[in-house]
C-alpha cells in the first residue's frame, strides 16, 4: 500500500500541505463541488485528476490511518435514509455495500454479467469517464479484478429491481464494443462514478443531521471498505476475501480494507478459546 498505519498520519498532512501549495500556485478557486481554473497554465483535466487523487488518498482515510468503514448501525440508518430521500441510487448503494464492487465495475455491468440462477455477478470490465473521454471501457484494476462475486438475497433482489426498472432506450449506448449497461441515468445514458459520488455528497449533510451523530464521509470507496470489513469479521478466510475484492495482494486486503473492533476480536476468541 501507499502508506501504512505507522506513518500515514504524517503523510496525510504532508500531502495536504503540498496539495494546497500547488492549489495556490495554479490559482484555483472553488465554488461548491465544482472547480474553476483561472489560469491557462493548469489544464482542467490535470486539475480533475489531481483533485480526484487527493480525495482518494486523503478524503477517505481516518485520522488513525485506516480507511473508514461504517458500523452496522450506520449502514442500516444510511440505507433507510437513502430509501426515503429518493433518487435513482438506492439499489446502487445496496449492491455496492453487499458486494464490495468498485463503482466503475458496478456501472460496467450488463445483463449478460448477472446470473440470477447461481446468484453470481461476473465482473469483467469497468465503465469510466474523464474530461477528454465521456465514456470508455477498461479491464478491472488488476488481473485479479476479473472475478465472479456471489450475491446475497438482498443484492439479488436489488439487481432484479434494476433490471425490471431499466428503461428501454431507442438507441443503446455503444462503448468500446459494449452495450446494454444496466445502470442508466435520467437521460438514458450509462451512469458513471461521478453520478453516484455527486448524489452521496448531496446526501451526506442531510443524513448527519437526521442521524444526530457524526459519521465518516460516505463515498463509494467507503461502501467497498465496509463490505470487506463485514465479510472479514464474519469469518471468511483471507484468500477468499482477497478474491472477492479483486486484490492482487492479500496485504492490501488486510492492511487497508479491513477493520477489527474489540467486539469482533472477542467473538473470534470465544470460538477458539476451548482449543487453547
Amino acid at each position: 500500500p501507499l502508506y501504512n498505519q505507522r506513518n500515514s498520519h504524517s503523510l496525510r498532512f504532508n500531502f495536504q500541505e503540498k496539495f494546497f501549495q500547488i492549489f495556490h500556485l495554479c490559482k484555483f478557486r472553488q465554488k461548491g463541488s465544482r472547480t474553476f481554473v483561472n489560469s491557462h497554465k493548469c489544464p482542467a483535466s490535470l486539475t480533475d485528476a489531481f483533485c480526484n487523487f487527493y480525495n482518494l488518498i486523503v478524503g477517505d482515510v481516518s485520522h488513525n490511518g485506516m480507511r473508514n468503514a461504517l458500523t452496522r448501525e450506520q449502514q442500516e440508518k444510511y440505507l433507510q435514509f437513502v430509501q426515503g430521500y429518493g433518487g435513482n441510487y438506492y439499489d446502487d448503494i445496496v449492491i455496492l455495500m453487499g458486494t464490495g464492487l468498485r463503482v466503475s465495475e458496478l456501472y460496467g455491468l450488463t445483463r449478460a454479467d448477472i446470473d440470477f440462477e447461481r446468484h453470481c455477478i461476473h465482473v469483467r470490465r469497468q465503465l469510466c469517464r474523464t474530461a477528454e473521454k465521456p465514456y470508455f471501457v477498461t479491464p478491472p484494476k488488476t488481473k485479479s479484478g476479473i472475478r465472479n462475486v456471489p450475491m446475497t438475497d438482498t443484492v439479488c433482489a436489488a439487481l432484479r429491481r434494476v433490471v425490471k426498472a431499466r428503461a428501454s432506450t431507442k438507441v443503446e449506448a455503444l462503448v468500446d464494443g459494449c452495450s446494454g449497461f444496466l445502470f442508466l441515468d435520467k437521460s438514458g445514458m450509462p451512469k458513471v462514478a461521478m453520478h453516484l459520488e455527486n448524489y452521496m455528497r448531496g446526501v451526506q449533510g442531510k443524513f448527519e443531521k437526521a442521524y444526530g451523530k457524526p459519521v465518516p464521509r460516505i463515498t463509494p470507496h467507503v461502501l467497498r471498505h465496509t463490505f470487506c470489513t463485514n465479510v472479514q469479521q464474519a469469518g471468511l478466510d483471507v484468500k477468499s476475501l482477497q478474491y472477492l475484492m479483486g486484490h492482487s495482494n492479500a496485504s492490501v486486503t488486510l492492511d487497508v480494507y479491513t477493520h477489527s473492533s474489540f467486539e469482533s476480536v472477542e467473538r473470534a476468541f470465544e470460538q477458539i478459546a476451548g482449543n487453547l
